[in-house]
């Protein structure tokens, strides 16, 4: 069951000693059940004086799951007697819109005060989790006289607390690295060394645009492996069809070979097992550049990586920038394109980091004046992430193309 909260207007209740000893009966009842159903009751703010309201929704009747790639869900519930419903949607990330205090507003499908409800969400972001406030009314009545209950997504599964255990933390991802150029993906766990929520998970993928004169180390975010994968009989279906193996070297990781790519195939499934349970997971095709060039004294229009290996080198022209574009498809709401102008272990390179959907970006001259003269590999990389917040999976998919430059 999500995580509920409950609000109520409730009536002062008399202070005679019966009605005192009935009081603490109620509020150790009230207690027990927030206890086993995970509701916590709250006073409301907007709802009316009408006898009965707060019993409108049951409570175990409340499902909601992710559908399709995530970005849309179901939520279903049932309410004691006809009502009519509104329904509040809003990030747990406050650096996510919607926002708390200007949720998303969505009218709930029934035309007519009904018991039965399931309402289609749509346009949700994959890796974000959110807060669904469900507002209900009484036949006769008004939203004046609503009771809200909030359900609040848990990652690992949004109809149960799950790992997440109520409080909405990461305690650990599954993490699938795909490349797409070699056609193969490796598969872990990490876990969290602590209880993450939802924005610091997001920290660690988000980039931050600029360049650099020098290469860093590139590792990327969750890269360490629990040695209890948990994940048996994995197999993908869709877009990149294949069977995972153990990693002949690293027995904490799977890793897996596709023949082919279905770029056209929008859908890419993910069965496996944990312990005697099956899952089957649903994610969008692994994006990719449809087209890259660059532009310096020419133009270069850079071909995909296993066919550019007799490209001819282009000359640039140090004193101005290196200009750069790109297209792209299936691209999610995490994808950066990164240029790279030598190795971490140089003394001089170029590392820049852009938002990939700008679709343009532009290498400073200076930093092109301050390689070395001669013959230098330039790589640009497509770096994307679906993270599936809700199944608590993180799938990366790398793209790139490359050419050689001359430096006068």
């Amino acid at each position: 069951m999500p995580l509920l909260t409950t609000s109520r207007r409730g009536h002062l209740l008399s202070t005679t000693p019966h009605r005192r000893v009935r009081r603490a009966l109620l509020t150790a009842i009230l207690l027990s059940v927030a206890t086993l159903c995970g509701c916590f009751l709250f006073p409301s703010k907007k709802s009316g004086k009408k006898k009965g309201s707060a019993e409108l929704i049951e409570r175990e009747s409340i499902y909601v799951d992710r559908v399709g790639d995530g970005t849309s869900a179901i939520l279903k519930f049932r309410t004691t007697r006809p009502a009519s419903c509104e329904l509040n949607i809003y990030s747990q990330d406050e650096n996510v819109e919607p926002k708390k205090d200007s949720p998303r507003q969505v009218a709930c499908s029934a035309t007519a005060p009904t018991q039965e409800f399931s309402e289609q969400l749509k346009d949700l972001r994959a890796d974000v989790l959110y807060f669904i406030a469900i507002s209900v009314w009484p036949e006769g009545s008004t939203r004046d006289f609503s009771t809200t209950l909030v359900v609040k997504e848990q990652p690992g599964g949004s109809n149960a607390t799950g790992e997440g255990q109520g409080d909405g933390k990461f305690r650990s991802l599954v993490v699938a690295r795909f490349n797409a150029p070699v056609r193969t993906a490796e598969i872990h766990r990490y876990s969290f060394p602590e209880p993450a929520d939802m924005a610091q998970v997001r920290a660690r993928i988000v980039r931050t645009e600029g360049c650099a004169g020098k290469v860093p180390e590139l590792v990327g975010p969750f890269t360490e492996a629990d040695p209890d994968i948990k994940l048996t009989n994995l197999e993908t279906r869709g877009f990149a069809a294949g069977a995972a193996a153990a990693h002949p070297n690293f027995p904490e990781r799977m890793r897996m070979y596709f023949n082919a790519l279905q770029f056209g195939n929008p859908e890419w499934e993910w069965a496996y097992k944990t312990g005697d349970a099956s899952h089957l997971l649903k994610s969008r095709s692994a994006a990719r550049f449809t087209g890259v060039e660059v532009a310096s004294n020419a133009k270069q229009v850079l071909g995909e990586a296993q066919l550019a290996r007799g490209e001819d080198p282009l000359s640039i022209d140090a004193s101005r920038p290196l200009r750069l574009s790109w297209q792209w498809e299936n691209l999610p709401d995490l994808a950066w394109v990164t240029t790279q102008i030598g190795r971490s272990d140089d003394d001089k390179g170029v590392y820049c980091t852009f938002e990939a959907k700008r679709g343009t970006g532009e290498i400073p001259a200076p930093l092109l004046s301050a390689l070395r003269s001669g013959r230098h590999r330039l790589v640009v990389q497509l770096d994307s992430t679906q993270l599936l917040a809700t199944k608590g999976w993180l799938i990366r998919s790398v793209d790139w193309r490359s050419t050689r430059i001359d430096k006068q």
